[in-house]
């Protein structure tokens, strides 16, 4: 197939905005992606900001899509769905894949039949209060993400607040075993062969986990690439962020998230066979925001923002 990318002026669409709760952090990858690719001057951007009530604007003549919408109307399966029937690429998973990735409940079960251990968790589809899992607990919205919605929960009160906050972003609610110790994420890149890049550590310093504030905010966290783990462990985060990537079934693109810990003392460095590493959850459309994970870890591999962005656009058109 002709390389696309080499011809003149490669028209690209950038989708950014929507309905979710992560619009301000989609405009920002948006802004993010449209100020690389017009710096690279090779392709001629059209940025199109979707609606808050998920109008789009019309699009005729696209060579390809990048998509940097994220959460509810762009990450789920929905934007997908209207491109593939319009015939236009798109950058990162396809419909199925993204609707996986954004419902936890039915990722957390692919991943655990795979193979891949992850925290103790319920659903609570009605009005319960109460779960049977040990406090402390994880209480988070089961289609949302960047941390919206979720609360680590103590005891019976806590859980109460945490469950109601939950809800207001979705009628589902997981109540997830608190893993203590270390946060790590893996990003991945490819389509048939997909390659782990570094994996990173995150020390949140706004809050008590990676919420909403220590993921956007400017020195809301620190990124330690690589992250400070045994290199047994290490080995062991990129293999399951590969498999967590296939199981899903993605492409381009996607970062899965980690906790390696117990309620004990955490291994920082000799050897340990990983027996406490747990998978959270999976990013189909990481954030590409200044202060993002994936562009850092793409950066340590050798992909400096724009090159990372092409990148993507030439994944997106191998699956044309």
């Amino acid at each position: 197939m002709t390389n696309q990318l080499s011809k003149k002026k490669l028209r690209v669409a950038v989708l950014m905005g929507g309905p979710s709760g992560e619009r301000e952090v989609s405009l920002s990858s948006g802004k993010e992606v449209v100020k690389a690719l017009e710096a690279s001057g090779k392709f001629d951007v059209l940025p199109f900001e979707v609606t808050k009530d998920g109008k789009l604007p019309p699009m005729s003549n696209i060579g390809v899509a990048f998509i940097a919408m994220h959460g509810k109307g762009g990450e789920d399966g929905t934007i997908q769905s209207l491109l593939e029937l319009a015939g236009i690429p798109y950058t990162g998973s396809g419909v199925l894949a993204s609707a996986l990735g954004m419902d936890k409940v039915r990722s957390l079960a692919l991943f655990r039949d795979a193979g891949l251990k992850v925290p103790e968790y319920e659903v609570i589809r009605d009005k319960r209060q109460e779960t049977r899992i040990k406090f402390p607990v994880v209480t988070k919205p089961n289609f949302h993400g960047s941390s919206l919605g979720v609360s680590i929960c103590r005891n019976g009160s806590e859980l109460k607040k945490g469950i109601a906050l939950a809800k207001k972003y979705d009628k589902d609610v997981i109540v997830q075993q608190f893993i203590e110790g270390v946060e790590l994420t893996c990003a991945v890149l490819g389509n048939e062969n997909p390659k782990a890049l570094s994996v990173v550590e995150i020390i949140a310093k706004k809050g008590d986990f990676y919420d909403y504030a220590s993921k956007y905010d400017e020195g809301g966290s620190d990124h330690i690439i690589p992250a400070i783990i045994p290199k047994e462990v290490e080995k062991q985060v990129k293999a399951w962020a590969i498999k967590a990537h296939q199981v899903v079934g993605c492409r381009g693109f996607s970062r899965t998230d980690f906790m390696y810990g117990s309620p004990h003392s955490v291994p920082r460095s000799g050897t340990s066979r990983g027996q406490n590493l747990y998978v959270l959850e999976i990013n189909t459309i990481p954030g590409l925001t200044p202060t993002s994970l994936f562009p850092d870890a793409a950066r340590a591999a050798g992909y400096e923002f724009s090159e990372l962005i092409e990148k993507l656009l030439h994944l997106a058109l191998q699956n044309r």
